[in-house]
């Protein structure tokens, strides 16, 4: 795509070159057909030089668009690769913190159990003891 300041160049360029070519049919008194045509003919190729710069710059704007297109899509597809590899991560680490946790209620418990029987046993080391 061409910018405002370049569409205007343009615009003015072929313009001018318009102006030319209508000055070039119609001559100026005393001009010959052939110098009339020898003018036309320049313009004509100026013109045709000037539309095949522009149809370069155009191909080359073209191939520049589809390459940051092409680098779009890659990035997205390597956030969305990284996206997913996180998810699993997460989903992993909170499998793993599950059980964990289970882990440390069951050891909780034991130790409430032991804790428990250990009283109990104390308690009943003491009975003996004073029964003796």
């Amino acid at each position: 795509m061409l910018s405002d300041d370049e569409d205007q160049n343009d615009i003015a360029f072929l313009a001018d070159e318009l102006n030319r070519n209508s000055k070039a049919v119609l001559g100026t008194p005393g001009q010959s057909l052939h110098a009339r045509l020898s003018k036309l003919q320049d313009s004509y190729d100026a013109a045709q030089r000037r539309i095949k710069d522009l149809q370069l710059a155009n191909a080359h704007l073209q191939r520049e668009a589809a390459a940051a297109r092409d680098a779009r899509q890659r990035a997205q597809q390597a956030s969305a690769d990284t996206l997913s590899a996180l998810r699993r991560r997460l989903a992993q680490l909170e499998t793993l913190c599950a059980e964990r946790q289970h882990e440390a209620s069951s050891a909780i418990a034991r130790t409430q159990r032991l804790e428990v029987e250990l009283s109990s046993a104390k308690l009943e080391l003491a009975r003996l003891a004073d029964a003796n």
